[in-house]
């Protein structure tokens, strides 16, 4: 398990960076008075960022806990696979399998800072949070697209099937090398898994979204 902590560790320090580059230069106090100058008062919004500077670092140490609670999560997807097709697997393998391919996940933030840092400097608020250019959504126009599917496509994207192939390469070893196999189990478990998980928040959203 050392190495899984030394990944973990890497990770965790590469998730609070981007979470303190988004929250200092992407979402920078004028982001917040676009966002909330139709809804709040100046003082009430003062009071957001003050919040924001106060405890934000508290929201970026939460990051890392929460991410060891999906790998938890997708380890139990993963041993309920190898469990159907009546195999074992080292608890130690499938957690360093997991933190390895969460590496991945790290593209989609990155895209967004270097995008609206270099390329794109004149942005709204909307646009920051319907960035999406690895899935459907970005040749959809977001506002003429219902909540409960926004997250249904933005979840099914290309950073997904990378992060699901990523997974299955780093449990071929189990399979004598051969990625096939791997990529099977893993998607007969995390990816439905993934799947279930999508539609059913997906459903909450359809209830609780005035109509």
């Amino acid at each position: 398990m050392k190495k899984f902590w030394l990944h973990f560790l890497l990770l965790a320090l590469c998730l609070m960076m981007v979470y303190y580059v988004q929250n200092t230069i992407l979402i920078d106090e004028a982001y917040y008075y676009k966002v909330y100058s139709e809804k709040l008062s100046i003082t009430q919004i003062d009071s957001i960022i003050e919040i924001q500077k106060s405890w934000g670092w508290a929201v970026g140490l939460l990051i890392p806990i929460l991410t060891l609670f999906k790998i938890v999560l997708v380890c139990s997807c993963l041993i309920a696979g190898f469990f159907i097709i009546d195999r074992t697997a080292d608890y130690s393998v499938l957690f360093l399998a997991s933190v390895k391919a969460e590496f991945v996940l790290l593209i989609l933030p990155l895209s967004a800072f270097i995008w609206f840092l270099f390329f794109h400097k004149d942005y709204d608020p909307s646009e920051l949070t319907n960035f999406s250019p690895f899935s459907i959504l970005a040749f959809l126009d977001p506002g003429t697209v219902e909540p409960w599917l926004k997250y249904v496509v933005t979840s099914f994207n290309l950073i997904e099937v990378l992060y699901l192939s990523c997974l299955a390469y780093n449990l071929k070893e189990l399979f004598s090398g051969k990625f096939t196999p791997a990529l099977k189990v893993v998607a007969m478990s995390y990816g439905i898994g993934f799947t279930i998980w999508v539609l059913f928040v997906g459903f909450i959203i359809i209830n609780v979204t005035p109509q």
